[in-house]
């Protein structure tokens, strides 16, 4: 027993990604290793994977590290955009390829988005919002100064924003970001609890559920161009 989840039946059991041509049969390997690997995101060209590799740590906090690597499909190289960060939680490509967007705690990606004062913690799942750039692993912080902590994120292939929904005490709203300007914008959506959440590519459209204190799942469609908002 190297660590206490060890006691746990299949805890050294790893992950792996594979690609699986639906034409031939055939499944080629594209990563190996004693340690998990989760994918993240496609690229829309189809062209890059990029995925999370996590290990232990248990010698001082955070006790598990994660890294995120993209991986080129017609060369096979791999290249590493965030190395050994404890902070991080998910990530996933702008649409272009170029950029990520990545979620993780105020001390993710060397502590960027921290706005407490020296000293002071912050909470690890009071997630942010960053971008790194894929060519020169510069990071910034986008909702450093937003209270409400990201939950879900998507890129807008149609628009360039990303859409994301934010947990702030019992409320799960829908908001827009510029990714350019840093604003935010509140996309008004009839329900307190925003749920799911998709993206149409090509037209200013998106589809959410949501719930409040006096209904269960219902589900929208959203104009993201005028804010019109359809049961």
């Amino acid at each position: 027993i190297i660590q206490p989840d060890d006691r746990q039946p299949g805890w050294r059991s790893r992950s792996k990604l594979a690609l699986y041509d639906l034409a031939t049969g055939t499944t080629q390997p594209l990563t190996f290793g004693y340690h998990n690997v989760g994918l993240l995101d496609i690229s829309r060209d189809s062209r890059y994977l990029l995925y999370m590799v996590s290990r232990t740590r248990l010698s001082k906090r955070p006790t598990t590290l994660s890294s995120i690597h993209r991986l080129d499909l017609n060369t096979m190289k791999t290249e590493c955009l965030v190395d050994s960060d404890g902070f991080i939680a998910s990530a996933c490509f702008s649409p272009d390829g170029k950029t990520i967007a990545v979620k993780g705690s105020p001390e993710s990606l060397g502590g960027i988005g921290m706005n407490l004062p020296k000293g002071r913690t912050p909470n690890m799942y009071d997630y942010q919002l960053y971008t790194v750039d894929c060519l020169t692993h510069k990071a910034t912080a986008l909702t450093r100064d937003f209270n409400p902590s990201i939950e879900s994120v998507q890129w807008s292939t149609y628009d360039g924003n990303i859409y994301f929904t934010a947990l702030d005490r019992d409320l799960r709203s829908l908001f827009r970001l510029n990714p350019k300007t840093g604003k935010i914008s509140r996309i008004n959506v009839p329900e307190d609890y925003v749920g799911g959440v998709g993206l149409a590519n090509r037209a200013p459209v998106l589809c959410c559920n949501g719930q409040s204190a006096t209904n269960i799942d219902r589900l929208y469609q959203v104009n993201t161009a005028n804010g019109k908002t359809t049961l």
